[in-house]
């Protein structure tokens, strides 16, 4: 089948060798089988390839007619893929395959062992979701700081919210408080996104609460105000780095319905006013955030 000097150079190739009959029998196995698998490769001549190194597998035999029906069926005359094999010692070993057919109708493969690489790729793989389940998490937890819609629409009959975050997690997110005739909404952008502006919104909603509901300032003059002093005290204790950028913008507008007035206050956000005839109004707030801003510093 091979000769002398054939055999004498496949016998000292790092890969593993394996020539199969048209019957998917192993005649020959090079010696990097016993090095990578463990198996002397007399061992797995015959259908002993599919059996000795495919623990695992129900029926090695069915999976053996399989990979014969795709090679015969494959138009290519080099096919590559990767296989799952079991060595001497139970432990799994992955195999980058290339596998070709000769004049003989044999089909020689050549196994490049990428265990490390592949163990790797999966270590990423399990590492990535497992960050991307506490993302999808923690944006569960964002979601609840949200508040609960039916305070708009008790007192709102037209109204539409428009919330479409960039990232998973977000810095953006809308607030609304109801306190007797007097509902105040709030739509705010922190700094960053992601992560970084998820934990700066999850702030800004309990520096909101902590102003308007538990302090229960009312004045929107003052409201930002103590925002701004709060968000910043919030921002600079126990602080070693620089937070000269960190803050929000912000639009809080106060709805009185016993007086029907409306009141606005900006941080850096205008609000848009459409009449009844289709005129836009425009009335702009502070130039600037609430919290640490660079003009400042």
């Amino acid at each position: 089948m091979l000769s002398a000097l054939s055999n004498d150079v496949l016998e000292y190739i790092d890969n593993i060798i394996v020539i199969l009959n048209q019957n998917g029998e192993a005649e020959y196995v090079n010696a990097a089988a016993k090095k990578i698998l463990g198996f002397h490769p007399k061992e797995l001549l015959g259908n002993a390839w599919w059996t000795k190194i495919r623990a695992g597998i129900n029926n090695p035999y069915t999976l053996k007619k399989e990979f014969l029906q795709q090679l015969k069926l494959s138009e290519k005359t080099n096919n590559s893929f990767e296989r799952k094999m079991t060595d001497s010692n139970g432990k799994t070993r992955y195999i980058l395959w290339n596998v070709v057919k000769n004049e003989q109708n044999k089909f020689i493969g050549i196994g490049q062992d990428i265990t490390k690489q592949k163990e790797m790729e999966l270590k990423t793989i399990k590492q990535q979701r497992e960050i991307l389940d506490s993302i999808e998490y923690a944006r569960n937890l964002q979601e609840a700081i949200l508040p609960d819609l039916s305070v708009l629409n008790n007192v709102l009959y037209d109204y539409f919210i428009f919330y479409k975050p960039k990232d998973i997690l977000s810095g953006d997110f809308y607030w609304a408080y109801r306190k007797e005739n007097t509902l105040y909404v709030a739509a705010i952008d922190c700094t960053g996104h992601g992560v970084p502006g998820a934990m700066m919104s999850v702030l800004a909603n309990s520096i909101l609460r902590e102003v308007i509901i538990k302090k229960g300032f009312d004045d929107l003059q003052t409201v930002f105000a103590e925002l701004d002093k709060e968000l910043i005290y919030a921002l600079s204790k126990q602080s070693t780095r620089s937070v000269k950028n960190d803050g929000m913008d912000l639009g809080l507008l106060k709805l009185d319905f016993d007086t029907f007035k409306a009141e606005y206050i900006g941080a850096n956000r205008p609000l848009l006013k459409i009449s009844n005839t289709n005129q836009l109004q425009e009335y702009k707030g502070s130039p600037y955030p609430i919290g640490f801003f660079y003009g400042f510093i």
